[in-house]
């Protein structure tokens, strides 16, 4: 829709990477036998970019390696930070008058250096890439264009696309945290801690993203800034009460002590891709957990998937209600009904209902954790109990960090036994969150778990 814009951003994207230096022209002939079949193509991806509020941002593009086409793949976890960890620091920031900003690295994959674990170190860039190369430097790579018009390029970096990427660019990343002081959490290793004797730094990365949260003292903000900008020189700094984090737009509200996280672009993708029109009172209704044999399976299952996956996309940030529909509905991947359709569109028609006033709230009103946990007896077809339970601080309001919901592992013979499955598997986020609390600097003496 907007092919202007589209060949600009490609253009640009095309000069970053010349700029950063992510690849070198060969000649073909140069190659052996073995690095021929290494080869692999690209393509260009295009991409409409919003802002968490649902308004139009960008339009971005990418220049990829076809990484499905590796056959021989190295390293590949890319982790990111956890969304407890994420709201925990929100809450902190919001309880001790933290100052919190987010640093976007640009080009962050092209900026990694290669390594010998990745073997696929040759593209072949078709076309309109080289057309773009050659306007911007003429006469550079003539000698090396092919003659079906595209060039082999060597890769000098891990850049997008490949399999190998995500991971190698954490590496990089966590190489810059800690060459500038920062302890790397055990329980979450996409964040980041550093304290001096007066002043603190917390950051949680999620790929190029970097959410702080910090002591609010201007020049120390400046610094923890500086460092990505000597070591990434390309970024983009979102600061003030108002920004957007990983889908969520992030309002702290210092006057009552308390973050308020809305969805507004999920809300409106929900209303979108399902045609909703009309709101429900609740996500679910009693047939929730049931089955019916006698509905008949859906013919495209892949579109169910995606839908489903869009409804679990909004349950893992801001619509923890949704959970339980959501996860029940995720166990019917290829093998959905029409009734399952149904229970999904019940959830957006939910969604859609609460659309003007649905808000997440951390409003914390100690540092002291809470938990509380519950069992739904023998609520599945085949017998098993549902667990569902949340961790989060002490609030007259609201200001739960974790959730869980999913069906039991075992069945349960009563439901006393119940409980203590749901209990013991809230426990499991009580130890982990105790524990990051107290890399943060928060350690908790006792925790008061409430059984329902």
């Amino acid at each position: 829709q907007r092919p202007d814009e589209a060949m600009k951003a490609l253009r640009e994207e095309v000069q970053k990477a010349l700029k950063i230096n992510i690849w070198k022209p060969i000649h073909w002939e140069q190659l052996s036998e073995e690095e021929k079949k290494l080869v692999i193509p690209m393509m260009a991806n295009y991409l409409e970019k919003y802002k968490p509020d649902n308004t139009f941002d960008k339009f971005k593009v990418r220049v990829l390696n076809r990484g499905d086409k590796q056959y021989m793949t190295g390293e590949s976890e890319g982790p990111v930070a956890r969304i407890e960890s994420i709201k925990m620091l929100l809450s902190i920031a919001a309880y001790e008058n933290l100052a919190i900003f987010k640093v976007d690295i640009g080009s962050a994959f092209m900026r990694t250096p290669m390594v010998d674990d990745v073997k696929h170190k040759w593209v072949r860039l078709d076309k309109l890439i080289v057309k773009i190369l050659q306007e911007i430097r003429p006469g550079e790579y003539e000698q090396y264009i092919m003659d079906d018009g595209t060039i082999i390029m060597e890769l000098n970096t891990i850049s997008y696309g490949l399999v190998e990427a995500a991971h190698y660019w954490y590496k990089n990343l966590k190489g810059t945290f800690e060459k500038n002081q920062y302890k790397n959490s055990a329980k979450d290793k996409c964040v980041f801690i550093k304290r001096t004797e007066d002043k603190v730094a917390f950051c949680a990365t999620t790929v190029d993203d970097c959410f702080f949260v910090t002591t609010n003292n201007e020049e120390w903000i400046k610094e923890q800034i500086k460092m990505l900008q000597d070591a990434y020189e390309a970024v983009d700094v979102e600061q003030g009460d108002e920004l957007g984090l990983i889908g969520m737009q992030v309002k702290m509200d210092r006057s009552k002590k308390r973050v308020i996280l809305t969805q507004p672009k999920f809300v409106q993708s929900v209303i979108d891709v399902f045609g909703v029109s009309k709101g429900a009172q609740s996500p679910a209704l009693n047939n929730m957990m049931s089955d019916d044999e006698d509905s008949p399976l859906l013919k495209n299952q892949r579109e169910f998937m995606s839908l489903n996956s869009l409804l679990m996309y909004g349950a893992m940030r801001t619509y923890p209600e949704i959970r339980p529909a959501v996860n029940r509905l995720s166990t019917k991947y290829n093998r959905a009904n029409e009734l399952d359709l149904g229970k999904a569109t019940r959830v957006a028609e939910y969604i859609f209902g609460c659309k003007d006033e649905h808000k997440m709230i951390l409003a914390p009103r100690s540092l002291k954790m809470m938990s509380a946990s519950d069992a739904s007896y023998g609520e599945h077809a085949d017998g098993k109990s549902h667990s569902g339970g949340v961790t989060g601080f002490e609030s007259d309001t609201s200001c739960h960090f974790g959730y869980i919901s999913g069906k039991q592992p075992v069945v349960a013979k009563s439901v006393g036994e119940a409980e203590l499955i749901a209990e013991n598997k809230v426990g499991d986020y009580i130890v982990w969150s105790c524990e990051l609390l107290d890399e943060l600097g928060y350690p908790q003496e006792c925790v008061y778990t409430h059984v329902c």
